[in-house]
């Protein structure tokens, strides 16, 4: 199958082009915080399972993370290591299971609750309120029709 590089003629970008736009400024951002957290000697991965593991108010499997940052399970796994060593999280042994769950510390917690977001949030100041539920609601419909053509976050009909 060929890709489509025009939306039939109409005066919006290629599905393409938002696509590289998105990309692009994703790409940005990230920049922006990885400046940012560099400081507190975090990376942007590791951030991410804080704000994961601190919006769950629970311990979570090192599956369930995966699903939220969409890595590989030895690429979180080297995450989690890291950020054990740093007692940043711990490992809580699941019983009668080889499964561990995954907690952060207080210091993790401390961390987390006391990291500035001031690259996000002078990004997103270029948003209005509006827009920025617009983005929500485009980007969830976005994730969503994702998940459903990789054939994540799928339930066969008959559990």
């Amino acid at each position: 199958m060929t890709k489509k590089i025009s939306n039939s003629g109409n005066n919006l970008p290629s599905d393409y082009s938002i696509w590289g736009l998105f990309a692009d400024t994703m790409e940005l951002i990230s920049r922006a915080r990885t400046m940012e957290l560099t400081k507190y000697g975090l990376t942007r991965e590791q951030s991410h399972v804080l704000r994961i593991l601190y919006e769950a108010k629970e311990p979570l499997t090192i599956n369930k993370i995966i699903s939220h940052v969409m890595r590989k399970h030895n690429s979180v796994s080297a995450i989690i290591k890291r950020m054990e060593r740093n007692d940043l999280v711990k490992r809580i042994k699941v019983t009668n299971d080889r499964q561990y769950k995954i907690s952060m510390t207080p210091k993790g917690r401390k961390l987390f609750e006391n990291m500035p977001v001031n690259s996000v949030t002078m990004a997103f100041s270029a948003l209005s309120n509006d827009d920025k539920k617009k983005l929500v609601s485009s980007l969830q419909k976005l994730d969503n029709k994702v998940r459903c053509m990789l054939g994540l976050d799928y339930t066969p009909p008959f559990l």
